[in-house]
This record gives C-alpha cells, sequence and structure tokens, in this order.
C-alpha cells in the first residue's frame, strides 16, 4: 500500500474525531445551561426621572440567571407600579428597593427631602446663580448684602449666613441634564436645615442674595464673617487671637451700640412687665387723733392730706384749711386757755377750763 495516500488518510481521520468531541461538548455545555435556575427582575424600559410616578409602560420584566440577579432586586412588577423614582433610572436598568422612595410617597419634590431637612426656594439671577453654573446636587454658601443703621449712621454689610448647602433643584428641573452647559434660572431650591429658615427668609427680606458655588470635594464651613466698607477701604485694625474678632465700624455699632439699644429695650419693656405684676397698693387711708379735754376723751379724724389736713366731723374746720390746732395742756400760769394761742394745721379752736 502506498504510504503517501495513508498518511493523507490519518490526519483526515484525526481531525474529524477532533472536531466530533468538540460538537459534543459544545451541546453538553448547551443542555447544561437549560438547566440553570433563572429568575425573572425588573428593568427600567426607558430612562425614569426622578421623583416621576413608575407605570407599567416604563418597566419590563427580563428572565436571567439566578447566579446573575443583582442582591436586592425587584422580582415582583406590580411592586413598582406607582411607586416613585427617588433617583433618575437609566434605561436597561434593574431596578432596586433603594432607588424607589417610600410607599405612598406623593411624586414631586417631596421625595427627595430627607428627614430633618426643609426645601426652601429664593430668587435668583444669572449674577446670583454663579452665571448658570449652579446645577442640581451642588453645594453652595449663601451670603446677604444689606444695608444696615445703627446710631443714626449708615452702611452696608456683606456675611455669609450659611455653608455648604445642597441645591436640591433650579427652577423647575430637579435632576441634572447630561449637558454640562450653563443655565439661566429664576429660582433655586436649597436643602436647608429647620433652624436656618428664618434666617434665610431674613436675609432673603432685609438684602439682597448671593451664592458661591464650592468644588465637588470642598465641605469645609469656616467661622461666618462680615465684611463692611471699611475693609474694602483697608482701614481695618489688625486682630490678635487674644481679641475677639470684630471687623469695621459697623459691626462694632452692631456687637455693642445696637445690642446696647436692644438691651434698654429690653430692660424698658422687663421693667413694665415687673411694674403691672406688682399688687397695687391700697390708698391710704385716714388718720385718727385722740384728744383729752379735762375729764374727757374724744377723738377727731382726719383726711389724710400732707399739705392741708381737715378735720371730717366738723363743718368750720372743712371751711378753714388752716385752723389752728389746740394744745393739750393749759398755758402756765393761768387758769384758763383756748386753743387759740397754739398754732396746728387742721383744726378748729377748742376750749378747756379747770
Amino acid at each position: 500500500m502506498n504510504m503517501r495516500a495513508i498518511i493523507p488518510l490519518a490526519l483526515g481521520l484525526g481531525l474529524g474525531i477532533f472536531a466530533i468531541k468538540m460538537f459534543m461538548n459544545v451541546l453538553q455545555k448547551a443542555q447544561g445551561a437549560s438547566n440553570v435556575d433563572t429568575v425573572e427582575v425588573v428593568k427600567a424600559k426607558q430612562e425614569i426621572p426622578a421623583t416621576s410616578e413608575i407605570t407599567a409602560d416604563m418597566v419590563e420584566m427580563v428572565t436571567v440567571p439566578q447566579a446573575l440577579a443583582p442582591r436586592g432586586s425587584i422580582t415582583d412588577q406590580k411592586k413598582v407600579i406607582r411607586r416613585v423614582a427617588s433617583q433618575t433610572i437609566p434605561e436597561g436598568v434593574t431596578i432596586f428597593n433603594a432607588m424607589l422612595a417610600p410607599e405612598g410617597t406623593p411624586p414631586g419634590m417631596i421625595s427627595r427631602i430627607p428627614e430633618g431637612y426643609r426645601a426652601v426656594a429664593v430668587k435668583v439671577d444669572e449674577i446670583v446663580g454663579v452665571g448658570g453654573w449652579v446645577k442640581p446636587g451642588s453645594y453652595v454658601d449663601v451670603a446677604v448684602v444689606m444695608d444696615v443703621k445703627c446710631n443714626n449712621n449708615r452702611g452696608t454689610v456683606s456675611k455669609v449666613v450659611l455653608q455648604n448647602v445642597q441645591v436640591l433643584a433650579i427652577g423647575q428641573t430637579i435632576q441634572a441634564q447630561g449637558n454640562t452647559g450653563a443655565s439661566i434660572a429664576r429660582s433655586v431650591t436649597l436643602m436647608i436645615r429647620p433652624n436656618d429658615v428664618p434666617k434665610l427668609h431674613l436675609a432673603a427680606s432685609k438684602g439682597q442674595l448671593r451664592l458661591a458655588l464650592r468644588g465637588q470635594h470642598d465641605s469645609q464651613s469656616g467661622k461666618e464673617r462680615l465684611a463692611t466698607e471699611t475693609d474694602l477701604l483697608g482701614l481695618s485694625q489688625p486682630q490678635t487671637q487674644n481679641e475677639q474678632k470684630t471687623t469695621g465700624f459697623l459691626q462694632r455699632w452692631l456687637g455693642k451700640q445696637c445690642m446696647s439699644e436692644t438691651q434698654q429695650a429690653d430692660n424698658k419693656s422687663t421693667s413694665l412687665a415687673m411694674a403691672s405684676a406688682l399688687p397695687t397698693q391700697p390708698p391710704p387711708s385716714d388718720w385718727i387723733v385722740e384728744v383729752m379735754s379735762g375729764t374727757k376723751t374724744y377723738q377727731v379724724r382726719f383726711e389724710n392730706d400732707r399739705k392741708g389736713a381737715r378735720r371730717l366731723d366738723d363743718k368750720s374746720s372743712r371751711e378753714s384749711m388752716r385752723a389752728p390746732m389746740p394744745s393739750v395742756l393749759p398755758p402756765a400760769g393761768e387758769g384758763r386757755w383756748t386753743g387759740a394761742e397754739t398754732t396746728g394745721d387742721a383744726v378748729s379752736p377748742l376750749t378747756a377750763t379747770e
């Protein structure tokens, strides 16, 4: 037999056996994969905006191997319908419970406000809004520029009232869009603590607000500082560590003189309150003088009047406010005495005989 013919035949037979073996392996793997446990999960059929209510046409059920199903994924479509998305859910992403607001939450801004915070909107323009570069999710500092008056002196001050405040919405937009360009809005919604709400409203009503955009990784908060016109002119005195930090004459007014006026007003209010709280004293009563005339003793009642006391039981004494007061003892060397020889304030003459 020719060896040249046997060699190609043997090679062809070996290649055929190898191909059959590979085919059998692939077939076995396919049969094994069909026996793997699968599970259906809910995926976003389209992009779902934040704070929007999820409807049936926004989601779909997709079958995936159970081993590849993300932990915490929702497997029942009914648990997603009519729920509110707490964040933007991209298309094709498996939906988790963490992406949804608590059950019963209405759609809108309320689903984005965490517990212990408040959402407050402030009016802005191109300048206040940092040229339109403030976006939802940004962090800003809030400063106020206002005119102040104290002791007939006027001035303009600027002060940072809030720091590291998160922006919830720009106008009606509550989620940052894909574009990175600037956009001008008429309002900015800020997320602040409840005790900062009156401070922000007062600053907005008394002056003009300014926003300062923070860097992505800048979360430090410094001491709120007051700037005055004196600082612009470079007339502020140098400060030491032991001194209380005051800036410019306006701040000294606010810290001392204006505070003194406030304290005086408070003290006046406190005095009035204390006076009204004290019990009312009764009017002074009349006073009574006991008169001894020989063997007789009687009482004379007078009004409690320092300028002109008068007897209340004697008509003649009422007519004369300066009648002489009788003496208790007679003058020396005489057996008879009259009250006219003595002086008094408001008594009619009395006569006594031994």
